[in-house]
Parts: structure tokens; C-alpha cells; sequence
């Protein structure tokens, strides 16, 4: 147990650390391990002492001396969320074949708030020593790669991906990072495709594995980055948008949306969709009813438990794919796998950052051209996807559930 650090009033942080022993053996509690209800190995809880907000590192696994995982900032991410979100890196870099271990941070603020870089400073001056020694981080809500170089720069890091690579290695890893960040890929770059482009990419092969070989038509529910990358991508290949929500409504035409048109007209507040950017045809909704669109697959990119048990009958698509992280809950999932409809989990369809990372610092992707190493990370997630589709299909369970056993045996082996 490592000692904690409190004020008279208001606990600063704790960290408690668990041995490896929580993870189900190969085989064995999958729908536990699956849920995230397992306890993290070394969770951090800090306590503002001066505005009483809160933020929590969960680090799951470490694997080869790093954990790797995002930071959110939103006014309603918990220590529950996080760990369940650490929980799914873990599994995320194990189906995608990455030796390196899962984490999260989520900070309870408000990410509008002029006094955000003030909280992001504060909590990583907290979680420092983690930071330099195992857990490797990058954006995820709300949160930008050039605000977390700064963070991490002014708490006195070298660099935010630094347990990636060895102290020696360190400079040069960083440079090829950075430099391959920026590539162009058509209106996008490597940093802004990586992840919607692996998500397109499991849409793909998942329908292939269903036996559709034509152009889809999708739904997409959240336009940010993941949403707005995976919908060009897909209509780059022929498939169709039909709808699309945000925090403001959403958006349905059936004769066919442009994304590119939306991502480059979006508002600077929120990043909302400017209606200027639609045809006069589209109809204009409430966000949630992008759920309940008519189409061939439902792309969910937004926040976590968009699909439960209360509204999971409603929904129409073919098939659904996580672009984003914990989008379904584990009954909706059930609910979904009894009506013989394919979920492709958010560990698999969601990896395409992740990938990137670890594959440029650790495994030798290119690093200096950008279809190249888009064209690594959905191969990656397309192959993770299609062996998902047959252990789901060969077990008789949800996707979610189905790879896990060769998941635990990775993970136990690393």
C-alpha cells in the first residue's frame, strides 16, 4: 500500500495498489471481466481541496512497464466510469495484439470552464510519479494532444507517452510520434482519422462476415472526432449516411448526407453541426432518435450507456459497432445477441488511437506516410473484427463476451 497524502478537511488523493491476481482465468467470469467490475490495479482518487471537484486515474493492467489510456474531462465522469473505461484498454490492447496494459483518467470538470488548464494541472501534478513511471497518456473527451503536451510538459514530464519507451529510445520515439500525428490523409490528418478510420474499418469487415457485399447504409450518433472520421471514411467508399446526431439534434435524409460538408462547417462552440451546412430535405430531431434510424449499421460515437435495456427494442439497424467507449450496456447487449444482432464491441472498433501509439513507438508503423499507417490500423481492427465475428459465431455469445477467453489467456501470458 502506497501512503496517502490528505489535508485536515478534504483528501488530496489515495492510491491503493492490488496485486495481479483479480483478473478470471482464461475461461472463467467473462461476463465480469467483460462488465469492468473487476478492481483496477492501482486507482488514484483526487479531491480538489479548493473547489471540491474530482478526478481518478484507474490503471488496470501493466503490461511490458506501461499502461496506456486516455483523459476525459466532462461534469459527470466517476471513479465507476473510469475504472470500467481502463478496464476496456486493457481489453482493446490485448484484441489488437498491443503489449502494453490499459488505464483512464476522468476529471469531473467542466470542460467549457476558462480555469480547465488550472484543474488539469493540478490533478497531473498528483498522479506525476504514475505518469513517469508507468501510465502512458493521450486525449479522449474534451481533451487535445497539444493541451496534454503542455500539461505534461509543465508538471515536469518529459513526455506524455514516455513509459512507452526507454529513457534512451525516448527522444527519438517522441519525434517519429509527433511527426507521423501530423500526416495529411485526404482532408484529414493521422491524428484526427486514426481512430473513426479503424472504426469504418470494423464496420466494413463486420458486414462482409454478415454476408452484405454492398454499400451500406449508416447512422452515426455523435460528430466529433470519431464520428466525423468514420462517416468520410465510410461514404469515401460508397456507403451512405443517412443520420447523424449531436448534442444539438439530430439529422435524417435518406437520400444521403455529406459528412465532409458537416466536419467542415461545424460551430467553434462544441463543435456542434452548423444547419447552414444541410439540405433543405433533412429532418430535424431530438439527439436520440438517430438511435432508432432504419439502416444497415449504427455507428455509436458519443458517450458511454447510449443503448440499455429501456430503449434497446427500439432500435432498427442491421448491426451496431462502439466507436466509442462503453456505448452499450451489458443487457441491452444480451437483448441485441437474442434478436441475432451483431455487436462489434467497443475494444475492437475503437483502437485505432491506440494502435497507432503503440505501433509507431513500440512495433515499427511508418511513421512517415499517413495512408500507410491508416492503412496498418484498419487492418489491425478489420483482422480483430472478423476474429470476433467467428469466436461469436462459433460460441453461440455476444462479441463482447466471444473473444474474451483468448483475450484472458493474452493477458495472463504478458
Amino acid at each position: 500500500m502506497i501512503s496517502s497524502r490528505q489535508t485536515t478537511a478534504t483528501p488530496l488523493w489515495n492510491r491503493s495498489v492490488r496485486p495481479l491476481v483479480d483478473l478470471p482465468a482464461p475461461g472463467h467470469g467473462l461476463d465480469v471481466l467483460a462488465a469492468g467490475a473487476v478492481n483496477s490495479v492501482m486507482q488514484v482518487n483526487y479531491c480538489d481541496p479548493d473547489r471540491g471537484w474530482r478526478g481518478t486515474l484507474a490503471i488496470d493492467r501493466i503490461v511490458a512497464g506501461a499502461a496506456i489510456g486516455g483523459v476525459r474531462m466532462t461534469p459527470t465522469v466517476h471513479a465507476g466510469e473510469v475504472t470500467r473505461l481502463a478496464r476496456g484498454m486493457t481489453l482493446k490492447t490485448a484484441a489488437l495484439g498491443l503489449v502494453v496494459g490499459g488505464a483512464k483518467v476522468g476529471i469531473e470538470y467542466d470542460p467549457a470552464a476558462t480555469t480547465r488548464r488550472d484543474a488539469l494541472l493540478r490533478f497531473f501534478e498528483h498522479i506525476r510519479p504514475m505518469c513517469e513511471s508507468w501510465y502512458a497518456f493521450g486525449p479522449d473527451m474534451n481533451t487535445s494532444s497539444a493541451e496534454l503536451d503542455e500539461v505534461a510538459h509543465t508538471v515536469g514530464l518529459t513526455w506524455r507517452l514516455g513509459p512507452l519507451a526507454s529513457a534512451g529510445e525516448r527522444a527519438q520515439a517522441r519525434e517519429r510520434y509527433d511527426s507521423a500525428l501530423a500526416l495529411p490523409v485526404g482532408p484529414f490528418t493521422v491524428e484526427s482519422l486514426r481512430t473513426g478510420a479503424g472504426t469504418a474499418a470494423a464496420v466494413e469487415r463486420a458486414a462482409q462476415c454478415l454476408g452484405i457485399n454492398r454499400p451500406l447504409t449508416f447512422a452515426v450518433h455523435g460528430f466529433g472526432v470519431v464520428g466525423s472520421a468514420a462517416a468520410w471514411s465510410l461514404c469515401k467508399n460508397g456507403h451512405r449516411m443517412v443520420s447523424v446526431a449531436d448534442a444539438g439534434g439530430s439529422y435524417t435524409d435518406y437520400d444521403g448526407i455529406d459528412p465532409l460538408a458537416l466536419h467542415q462547417k461545424r460551430t467553434r462552440r462544441g463543435g456542434l453541426i452548423d444547419r447552414s451546412a444541410l439540405s433543405p430535405g433533412v429532418v430535424v430531431d431530438v439527439p436520440e432518435e438517430v438511435l432508432y434510424t432504419d439502416v444497415d449499421v449504427l455507428i455509436l460515437a458519443a458517450t458511454p450507456d447510449v443503448i440499455t435495456g429501456t430503449n434497446v427494442d427500439r432500435v432498427k439497424a442491421g448491426f451496431l459497432v462502439e466507436g466509442g467507449n462503453i456505448a452499450i450496456t451489458s443487457e441491452a447487449s444480451q437483448r441485441l445477441h437474442e434478436r441475432e444482432v451483431l455487436v462489434v464491441p467497443d475494444y475492437i472498433a475503437s483502437g485505432g488511437a491506440v494502435a497507432m501509439g503503440v505501433g509507431v513507438v513500440r512495433a515499427g508503423f511508418p511513421s512517415d506516410d499517413g495512408e500507410a499507417l491508416i492503412g496498418h490500423i484498419t487492418d489491425l481492427i478489420a483482422d480483430a473484427t472478423e476474429r470476433g465475428y467467428r469466436a461469436s459465431r462459433d460460441r453461440g455469445i455476444p462479441m463482447r463476451l466471444a473473444a474474451l477467453p483468448d483475450l484472458t489467456s493474452a493477458i495472463h501470458r504478458a
